[in-house]
């Protein structure tokens, strides 16, 4: 999936209703309007990072989906 087909994903299927507060709040002064109004979150040793990526596609969620090789069931993405 290119990174609009994941995002439309994301916004109509998963969370409908969080995308429809952030597309109806006004945006802060000086803050930039981000590319992507969710990120990529991987966990590694305990620890949260945001993944540094513009625009994620499907190959960035499996990438960072948990362990390599791990089955469907056992996979989890985070996205914050």
């Amino acid at each position: 999936w290119t990174h609009d087909e994941v995002h439309q994903y994301l916004q109509n299927e998963v969370f409908p209703l969080a995308f429809k507060y952030i597309n109806s709040t006004e945006k802060g002064r000086g803050i930039g309007i981000p590319s992507c109004p969710w990120v990529l979150i991987s966990k590694e040793r305990l620890r949260y990072e945001a993944i540094k990526i513009d625009n994620p596609t499907s190959s960035d969620l499996a990438r960072f989906r948990g362990r390599l090789k791990c089955p469907v069931k056992d996979g989890n993405i985070i996205i914050g």
